[in-house]
């Protein structure tokens, strides 16, 4: 999820040191006594953590990191809104979004290379880089022209047998052509 561990100017210029202390102070104070915790809370407190204290030592981290910690602490709250039929915590979501959204602002993009693309996009693209028809990556891997199709459209994700042999053959990992991964 994160960039390597670099210094990041942009995210001390984005948001004043003391705002981002009092957030990441307020954020430890909110997850140390969770009532009833939503879907995935222990993920959430993990992957927001992370991100908070990155920025505040000024390590790298990308604005798409900022947006997805502030999407999973929306979606965090429109769960206990549906489910509980209220948010206890509907204040601190008030202050904490705005401000998610301002560090993300002063933050850089992930670089394309970075991005997640699509397992299909990543399969025809090696393949094409190999040399190698649809045929005979087919042929190489077990499984028919259709089938690499498939995968290359993202109608079929690899089975994990097949992402094995997809890295042996055109390199990377098998975690690469995993459709549920995102890299």
């Amino acid at each position: 999820m994160m960039g390597s561990d670099g210094p990041n100017e942009e995210a001390i210029h984005a948001v004043p040191a003391s705002e981002l202390d009092r957030l990441i102070d307020e954020w430890e104070e909110l997850v140390s006594h969770p009532q009833q915790p939503v879907p995935g809370w222990q993920l959430i407190i993990a992957l927001v953590g992370e991100i908070l204290h990155r920025a505040r030592d000024g390590r790298l981290v990308y604005a798409e990191d900022f947006r997805g910690a502030a999407n999973m602490v929306e979606a965090a709250g429109k769960w206990r809104v549906e489910m509980q039929s209220g948010d206890p915590y509907a204040d601190w979501r008030a202050r904490a979004l705005p401000l998610f959204a301002r560090i993300a602002e002063g933050l850089p993009n992930r670089p394309v290379e970075l991005q997640a693309r699509r397992v299909g996009e990543r399969i025809r693209s090696r393949r094409e880089a190999a040399g190698l028809t649809q045929q005979q990556l087919g042929q190489r891997v077990g499984v028919s022209f259709e089938t690499v199709s498939r995968w290359e459209r993202n109608v079929l994700p690899p089975s994990r047998r097949h992402r094995e042999q997809l890295a042996a053959e055109l390199g990377g990992h098998a975690s690469e052509y995993d459709a549920d991964r995102e890299l």
